[in-house]
């Protein structure tokens, strides 16, 4: 299997949480929501590295390895993108475990930042 090929394996997952992000949104399961978005932001940020040829980490926060290789390969990230990755993906990774687990009961503003993110 190629990296390309795997690539578009993990952004087929990615496409797939991200289906099951808006349903549970639409349950209202917010710590679902979470979850399934922070996965997707996972899921569009590994392939990238795949194409590049980079292994990528494995750990669920990659944004700012994701940031550095895409100044590394001389990909155009803007600032702006790579800012609002970053807090996203941050925020997400954060707050996954606590998600999972019913740690922390999120809200619906909480879980449309999720949303919003992910989308």
């Amino acid at each position: 299997m190629t990296n390309f090929e795997r690539g578009e394996m993990l952004l087929r997952e990615a496409a797939f949480c991200l289906s099951e992000t808006g349903s549970a949104f639409e349950s209202q399961e917010w710590n679902m929501v979470i979850r399934r978005a922070q996965e997707v932001v996972e899921l569009c940020l590994k392939p990238i590295f795949k194409v590049l040829s980079v292994e990528y980490p494995k750990v669920h926060e990659v944004s700012g390895e994701f940031i550095r290789i895409c100044g590394q390969k001389k990909v155009g990230l803007s600032t702006a993108d790579g800012d609002r990755i970053a807090t996203t993906s941050k925020w997400l990774a954060e707050k996954r475990s606590a998600a999972f687990y019913y740690e922390q009961l999120f809200t619906q503003e909480e879980a449309q930042f999720a949303r919003d993110g992910a989308a």
